[in-house]
């Protein structure tokens, strides 16, 4: 897969705490030929500083011009946009990479190329290592911690429901860059419109070994929260009690609104079916809920997600 260009898209916002490890663990990668682009959001401390320290210092750093506050999707989207690389990568500013992480999803891209042809839309992610604030460890897998099942998950039926693709773990190629950009207001995240384009267009291809410490720091954009926990209980009780939160459902929808009419052309028999199984799911009875999650394979990873998902889905 040479030659290559190879980028690393960094989000930053007010993380002076954490940056420098990272840019640090990104620089000590074991294969060195790529750039970094970095973007910020309108920080108040010294991330900046930070940034700019690194693009003086080493030649591989780039910082875009501040133009004000960002929110996180509207900063990766501005990254996206500004990409010229061939093949991409998403970093978060708090997170520290293990020494192998770039050679591995290389790797892994390299073999979905020779399987499928360098023009399908490809995406390469992996497990992550949860860490806390000083990077103790609290579990060697993201996808166990929170039972995340990322190879039944990646299928496109499944996606529409729950995301599987963490950004922070993520590589795709510019194919899939082009067929994806722009990331919509209604995306839910950047990494969830990626994952459901390249599922209904592409090849997710999935690393099982953790590349990444995850900080989980609490100030995190998304996070690891475990699957079982008191937070859950406290979900399942106003569950039972006020029903579903009807405005994230709104926001799940809006993004399976926008996907199916973004690429209403693009999309195979099976699949428009499948859209307008799940577009369906929140007009109908249990029973028939339940009859097209089976059909369409509409499911949750974890028994009491399913569970939840099927008696509240609006």
């Amino acid at each position: 897969m040479s030659p290559m260009k190879i980028e690393i898209l960094l989000a930053t916002y007010n993380g002076e705490k954490f940056l420098h490890e990272q840019l640090l663990s990104i620089a000590g990668q074991s294969k060195t030929d790529f750039k970094v682009l970095i973007s910020d959001g309108g920080s108040t401390d010294r991330t900046l500083e930070i940034a700019k320290e690194w693009a003086v210092k080493d030649p591989r750093f780039q910082l875009l011009p501040s133009i004000g506050r960002l929110g996180v999707q509207e900063n990766f989207s501005r990254l996206m946009k500004e990409a010229t690389g061939d093949y991409l990568f998403f970093a978060d500013q708090d997170d520290v990479w293990k020494k192998d992480k770039l050679a591995l999803f290389i790797e892994k891209m390299d073999q979905l190329e020779r399987e499928h042809g360098k023009e399908k839309p490809l995406l390469v992610h992996s497990d992550l290592e949860v860490v806390d604030e000083k990077l103790a460890l609290i579990s060697p897998s993201f996808w166990k911690f929170i039972r995340l099942d990322p190879f039944k998950g990646n299928r496109f039926s499944r996606l529409l429901l729950q995301n599987t693709v963490t950004g922070a773990v993520c590589l795709i190629n510019r194919p899939l860059l082009e067929l994806a950009k722009p990331v919509p207001p209604e995306a839910v995240m950047h990494d969830w419109w990626l994952a459901l384009v390249a599922s209904a267009f592409g090849v997710i291809g999935s690393i099982e070994s953790s590349t990444v410490f995850y900080r989980q720091h609490g100030k995190n954009a998304v996070g690891a929260k475990p699957y079982f926990s008191l937070k859950l209980v406290k979900f399942a009780i106003s569950l039972l009690i006020k029903g579903p939160d009807l405005e994230k459902a709104k926001r799940y929808n809006a993004q399976v609104q926008a996907f199916a009419s973004r690429y209403k052309d693009k999309f195979s028999l099976e699949q428009q079916k499948t859209l307008e199984g799940y577009q369906s799911l929140s007009t109908v009875s249990l029973f028939k809920r339940i009859a097209l999650a089976r059909k369409h394979h509409f499911y949750h990873s974890g028994r009491l997600r399913n569970i939840a998902y099927l008696l509240f889905s609006r």
